[in-house]
């Protein structure tokens, strides 16, 4: 499969997945569902790393973009993208500012150049939610 999840941490509050390869959206899908089943049995907000090794996505996006947005648990988080082509940055971007408002929830995805700085963004997002509660 060149679709995985792993966790990220051992406290289960950050979650990494690896896009290897040619990957397909049913490869991504089944990915997305087993770890949300693990995320939404946790207590606290898991943030999550997405490693693109491919700089390409496959056809049909949008779709399943929607699909990852509006079935994603409660409790996930900002989402990092690591190794994102500028292609995939626009796709992205334009999802997130056609579907926020339609989905009338936040779809918090940042972008890095490496998994270092993508766990510095979250160190520094959750520490921010920390000091607001």
């Amino acid at each position: 499969m060149t679709a995985t999840f792993a966790w990220d941490d051992a406290e289960q509050t950050m979650g990494r997945y690896e896009l290897t390869g040619t990957w397909t959206w049913d490869e991504l899908d089944q990915v997305m569902a087993d770890s949300w089943a693990q995320i939404s049995k946790l207590n606290s907000i898991v943030d999550s790393i997405m490693i693109f090794e491919n700089r390409s996505l496959p056809s049909n996006a949008m779709p399943h973009l929607r699909k990852m947005a509006t079935e994603r648990p409660a409790n996930t988080g900002i989402l990092v993208a690591i190794g994102a082509g500028i292609i995939q940055r626009s796709v992205v971007q334009v999802f997130t500012r056609a579907y926020s408002s339609t989905l009338r929830r936040e779809v918090p995805i940042m972008f890095a150049n490496s998994v270092d700085e993508a766990r510095q963004l979250l160190a520094k997002k959750k520490a921010e939610r920390v000091s607001i509660n």
